[in-house]
């Protein structure tokens, strides 16, 4: 890809992925219609169809990727997700919504905030920073529920 955003055969992905997709059914349609007229499915004809699909596929995967790649979008978790789901697992729902979801949602808060103003350092700091406060908040959560049931007794 050069600057422009073509590869070396001087077309977008996108215009190649359409193309492909284009050349897949063109083949695909003129085999079958060979089909209707002579109506037999030999070895050659299979290989053909099954060209066709992967050509087809090939370039349905073009558009589809690199359309969302040229827009700068991509899915992603976000921060504290992974957290979330241990803490989800190890703690009762009571403690992961008093004690844990504020924390994911402050960390969210302040990382898309640094996020938006354009200052990705910040935001990986912010990142680490809370990741770590959020594993203090789950040794000292374990550390108060231990202390809480000896003193029950």
């Amino acid at each position: 890809m050069n600057a422009k955003g073509k590869t070396q055969l001087g077309v977008t992905r996108a215009e190649l992925g359409l193309s492909l997709v284009i050349a897949g059914l063109f083949v695909l349609a003129m085999w079958l219609l060979g089909y209707l007229f002579e109506g037999r499915v030999d070895s050659e004809w299979v290989v053909a169809i099954i060209t066709s699909v992967s050509i087809i596929l090939v370039g349905i995967y073009l558009l589809l990727n690199i359309q969302v790649r040229e827009k700068g979008l991509s899915i992603k978790k976000a921060p504290g997700a992974t957290l979330l789901i241990l803490v989800e697992y190890l703690y009762p729902p009571k403690t992961v919504e008093e004690v844990f979801k504020p924390t994911v949602a402050d960390l969210r808060i302040e990382y898309f905030d640094a996020l938006k103003d354009g200052k990705s350092r910040k935001a990986v700091w912010i990142r680490i920073r809370c990741t770590f406060g959020f594993i203090m908040a789950m040794g000292l959560s374990k550390a108060l529920s231990i202390i809480r049931s000896v003193a029950q007794r």
